[in-house]
């Protein structure tokens, strides 16, 4: 069960939230990760949660190859539980790695 929406652990006020080692800054309708300054399109925020999502589809110089990818995250702004996964295509899935959110 959700807990109240004064309980979250991060409010819909909150812009600056870290999660695991990673910091990140709500913009308009994105999401910036601090420390890469990578960028995801948010699909939802609202009470309940974010969802945001970054991909490529492009050629990479420096690796030489096509790389098709997405990265994802999803956040449970009651709990600040969070999901952070991501595939590339013609590759085994990552493993998707759990996170501890909280506002900073």
């Amino acid at each position: 069960m959700a807990q109240p929406a004064d309980k979250d652990k991060l409010p819909i006020v909150v812009e600056h939230f870290a999660c695991g080692d990673f910091g990140f800054t709500l913009k308009g309708d994105t999401l910036v990760v601090d420390q890469t300054r990578d960028v995801y399109r948010i699909l939802q925020n609202n009470r309940y949660g974010i969802v945001a999502t970054s991909s490529m589809s492009e050629f990479v110089p420096k690796l030489k190859k096509v790389v098709v990818a997405f990265w994802s995250i999803a956040i449970d702004r009651s709990t600040g539980q969070a999901l952070w996964a991501q595939a590339e295509a013609g590759t085994p899935p990552e493993t998707a790695v759990h996170l501890t959110c909280e506002a900073l």
